[in-house]
């Protein structure tokens, strides 16, 4: 057994003019993007080998982790990013091919067949608990006021996260508690309904999802190679024309900041290939995907002036889809 912790890990912008080992606390607080943040994570290693336990099993957990950013962060971020990611190679030109006559006679189709066990053996187990996580947008309308104000601020809480990899399958679950979208900016009073854009109860989950990938040569194989099904709790939303107006006001604001920063779309192809549908008569159609989806009650309010003036509330809904080799969504 291995047990790693790290400890009071933290990331914030600094640039070559600048000494970061110098700042201040102050400096440092207003200059964070990710503040002072614990991991601790368990290894274990399987020495005598087992068909009943997975040879690998890795437990890690993050208490909290509470990020900041502003439209100025987020243009140096890209910036930083921009430098780390290589150009693209040069274009090469294929060489035209010949396509070869093929003999006559008798046509011989080999295929290659991957033998799995029958008997399933977990080979890794790994699990992440992430206790609460919250992000928290901020305004500056200069480049000196590197801190700004807080504007918005989005925090998840009871994140759960586990795989499970066996010669068979794959198996992830994922959970959340509950969210909430608050409303920071000035103009909304700290112990008014409108602050909260988005809330989710804490008595039930509001998201739970598993996945399982099956290749077909498993014996667990059952007609589909990746199966996802889910459900998500229920969720007030509440829309307040001023909170819009400073949002929306924010993100033209971040759209300037990062108008000589993010790079140009790649050029599209004006040839475009059509294909026709291919035919599978003699061939058992493959389930590529399958989702099975439910959703709960869904509250919208429309406020005005701290009161709700408009409510609706959509009830459950149940999504199943199948996609197989020939589908496609536009």
């Amino acid at each position: 057994k291995f047990v790693v912790k790290m400890t009071d890990m933290q990331v914030f912008l600094s640039d070559t003019s600048t000494h970061w080992h110098k700042f201040s606390e102050a400096e440092v607080e207003a200059r964070s993007i990710i503040k002072k943040f614990s991991i601790d994570c368990d290894l274990l290693l399987l020495k005598v080998p087992t068909d009943e336990l997975p040879a690998t099993k890795i437990d890690g957990k993050l208490p909290k982790l509470k990020l900041f950013v502003t439209k100025d962060k987020l243009r140096d971020i890209f910036k930083v990013v921009n430098t780390l990611i290589p150009p693209p190679p040069p274009a090469i030109e294929e060489p035209e091919t010949v396509a070869e006559t093929l003999p006559t006679g008798d046509l011989v189709v080999v295929t290659e067949i991957q033998e799995v066990k029958s008997k399933k053996i977990p080979a890794l187990e790994a699990k992440f608990t992430m206790g609460e996580m919250s992000l928290v947008v901020k305004h500056n309308e200069s480049a000196e006021n590197i801190a700004g104000e807080p504007l918005l601020q989005t925090s998840f809480h009871g994140l759960f996260a586990q795989a499970k990899l066996s010669n068979h399958d794959m198996v992830v679950d994922m959970e959340l508690s509950s969210m909430a979208i608050i409303d920071r900016s000035k103009n909304i009073r700290k112990d008014s309904i409108e602050k909260y854009i988005v809330r989710s109860p804490e008595s039930q989950k509001l998201i739970s999802l598993q996945y399982t990938g099956v290749p077909k040569t498993s014996p667990a194989f059952a007609g589909a190679l990746h199966t996802m099904t889910g459900g998500f709790g229920e969720m007030d939303i509440n829309v307040n024309r001023v909170t819009i107006a400073s949002l929306l006001y924010w993100l033209q604001l971040l759209q300037r900041a990062l108008v000589d920063v993010l790079p140009p779309p790649p050029p599209t192809s004006e040839e475009a290939t059509s294909q026709g549908p291919i035919s599978r008569k003699f061939e058992e159609v493959l389930v590529m995907f399958k989702l099975k989806f439910s959703m709960g009650a869904l509250r919208v309010s429309l406020l005005k002036e701290g009161r709700s003036f408009l409510q609706t509330t959509l009830g459950n809904a149940h999504i199943n889809l199948l996609l197989n080799e020939d589908t496609t969504i536009g």
